[in-house]
């Protein structure tokens, strides 16, 4: 808005032939219902400018306007102005207003509001400065007060012309989520933000694991070890919306001194809270980003991911930790590089 009310300036000048200084700047969200009473504007808005910046008639016409009007000598004259046009008037002289905003709901209406002064006195409202004061504060309605359609749409998505079924059960960032059917309402938003993707990712490395460095032979024995350190910590604030997408990446780089043609191992993640996820790393030694050359496997990274979850859920402030499970044999170095996406895209 800011910038809108310097950019704006010299037009301003130029279709009113005064020199001016710029006050304040807002925008203003009109729902059904809403009623801009025939008033005039304070000094500070000496020279009024409004845009109309977007509007969504439900169950109008395409031809259909939601008309500003004025007061000239007494005379009530009517304006229809399309996205993008600009009325100029005296704000502190013409009376001014809007007839009740009789649409369906799910309608709206928004508009910018540019002010000028030829008072110096008034500039930035006597703020000194563009930058040090929020000019965007006249009614502006945020999702926490009292949502509306165009706000909805501005922070979960959608495609134009929006209507609330199209949002039946989004999730949200504290867990909840929208009414999946039936009845659904611009209230359900109230106080709502968006649930996004959380990614997550950490490294691991080791060598001799999970023993070494002499071969055990070939026994049919199972082992494992624990990474000695946490791949990293949930974030704080992080929520996980059941239902919500899930992938977890693995890339591995290593040496199986002593390998068979067939490998048969996994790398799990898990938390103490009984979250737990996990990929298997059985390989044939032809496959990307392995090799076997008779007696050792080499993996240069090797990528495999999973959209599972074997159970559990994870939380802010879990420790991700992890699991190799190798079958006979042993790495001789080991490194994995593991990330977690967790959210809607």
């Amino acid at each position: 808005m800011q910038n809108l009310l310097k950019q704006y300036q010299p037009q301003v000048e130029k279709y009113t032939g005064l020199t001016l200084f710029p006050t304040n700047s807002y925008y203003r969200i009109y729902e059904p219902g809403n009623i801009l009473h025939d008033h005039t504007d304070r000094a500070e808005c000496e020279i009024s400018v409004t845009i109309t910046l977007g509007f969504n008639y439900v169950d109008k016409s395409d031809d259909y306007r939601w008309t500003v009007h004025i007061f000239v000598d007494d005379e009530k004259k009517c304006f229809n102005c399309d996205v993008g046009d600009a009325m100029i008037y005296k704000g502190c002289e013409i009376k001014h207003g809007r007839e009740r905003f009789d649409v369906a709901t799910d309608s709206y209406h928004v508009n910018v509001f540019l002010h000028y002064s030829q008072e110096q006195v008034h500039r930035y409202d006597g703020h000194g400065d563009l930058g040090i004061y929020n000019f965007c504060y006249y009614n502006r309605m945020s999702i926490n007060d009292s949502p509306s359609m165009s706000q909805v749409a501005a922070a979960f998505g959608g495609s134009a012309p929006h209507s609330l079924s199209e949002y039946y059960g989004v999730p949200f960032s504290d867990g909840g989520s929208a009414p999946g059917s039936g009845s659904i309402s611009l209230n359900n938003f109230r106080n709502k933000t968006k649930y996004t993707v959380t990614t997550m990712s950490g490294s691991y490395s080791a060598t001799n694991i999970p023993y070494g460095p002499t071969f055990a032979g070939w026994t049919g024995t199972w082992r494992n070890h624990i990474f000695n350190a946490p791949l990293f910590t949930v974030p704080s604030g992080f929520v996980h919306v059941p239902g919500s997408n899930f992938e977890l990446s693995i890339t591995l780089n290593g040496v199986i001194p002593v390998a068979g043609n067939w490998q048969y191992m996994s790398i799990n993640i898990f938390t103490d809270n009984g979250f737990a996820a996990g990929i298997g790393f059985t390989s044939s030694g032809s496959g990307q980003g392995e090799n076997y050359n008779g007696s050792s496997s080499t993996y240069t990274n090797k990528v495999r991911s999973t959209t599972s979850i074997t159970s559990g859920s994870l939380s802010a402030g879990d420790q991700v930790k992890g699991r190799l499970d190798l079958y006979n044999t042993f790495f001789s170095t080991f490194a994995v590089d593991v990330t977690i996406i967790v959210g809607i895209p």
